[in-house]
């Protein structure tokens, strides 16, 4: 248990990262600070986004905490304000110490003490550094947690886990950053902008259509399906030419219309997905939906 005094900062210019606390062998753990190898009394970092560069350490707190294992001196570290953040991943029980950038360049290296770590740490080393290891690791992860074939826990995994590592991945490639949203079980809709930003979706697609379809059935194809976001020369002109167009409420409906933030939605047939969308909108549509319906797609 962590108490917190966030009204209290410390006027500490530097402390030294020598302890830990773990819920678990495996996996990140919430590192803390001390003004010497033994403290007596533990601070917690906080940070402030600075874009590329990550999390800043901006400075220290006091925290109340029980039970904080200390890490044996030769990983110690001298943490000042204005650094990168630092991190503890536990390998079989054994701390290692980093930045993220010194971490993931272990992990590419095959560093044998972080080949233990679980798919999802991996992936979590991996963000921000490489679309493609992050894809692999993140991939694996979810086929894992696919094989319970439990619908209800697996939905739950794809939005507090899933989606929230999907929307920072793309946020690097999308000029207007990525807003992703899971409207139905198993099927993600992802707005964003750019080519990159299209090209990386078209790869989430492929690697994880196969596992979202194993527990989720594709949808039939006369089921209702939403296209968020067209641009403004599409809405003027050439909407009335998909019949289904609807302007009925549905919850999914209203589910998109959160994702979409507030922009236009259009309602069709998953059939209609498959010609009519293809036909007028080809590859110009800036969201895509990661799990195909009937294998098919507005881009092929």
């Amino acid at each position: 248990m962590t108490e917190l005094y966030p009204d209290t900062p410390e006027d500490h210019e530097s402390l030294l990262l020598c302890g830990f606390i773990n819920g678990w062998s495996n996996g990140f753990a919430a590192p803390f600070f001390g003004t010497k190898a033994n403290p007596n009394n533990w601070f917690e970092a906080y940070y402030e986004e600075r874009g590329d560069e990550g999390r800043i350490v901006n400075g220290f707190r006091r925290a109340n905490v029980e039970s904080v294992n200390k890490l044996d001196k030769s990983l110690h570290r001298s943490v000042q304000k204005g650094d990168a953040e630092h991190f503890i991943v536990l390998s079989d029980g054994k701390p290692l110490v980093g930045k993220q950038i010194e971490l993931f360049n272990r992990l590419i290296d095959k560093d044998a003490e972080l080949q233990n770590l679980s798919d999802l740490t991996k992936a979590d080393i991996c963000l921000d550094y490489s679309f493609d290891e992050w894809l692999a690791h993140i991939t694996a992860a979810t086929a894992n947690i696919s094989k319970l074939h439990h619908e209800k826990l697996f939905g739950s995994w794809i939005d507090a886990i899933l989606i929230p590592r999907i929307e920072r991945t793309l946020f690097a490639f999308s000029p207007g950053g990525a807003r992703v949203e899971q409207v139905r079980p198993g099927d993600i809709l992802i707005l964003t902008s750019g080519s990159e930003a299209r090209d990386k979706v078209q790869i989430l697609r492929s690697a994880l259509d196969p596992i979202l379809n194993s527990v989720f059935p594709p949808v039939d194809g006369s089921e209702m399906v939403y296209i968020v976001g067209l641009p403004e020369f599409m809405r003027r002109n050439r909407l009335r030419t998909i019949s289904e167009l609807s302007d009925s409420t549905t919850l999914s409906r209203s589910t998109v219309r959160r994702a979409s933030g507030g922009q236009p939605i259009m309602r069709v047939t998953a059939q209609r997905f498959a010609s009519d969308l293809q036909r007028h909108f080809g590859s110009l549509q800036p969201v895509q939906i990661v799990r195909d319906i009937n294998n098919t797609s507005p881009q092929d």
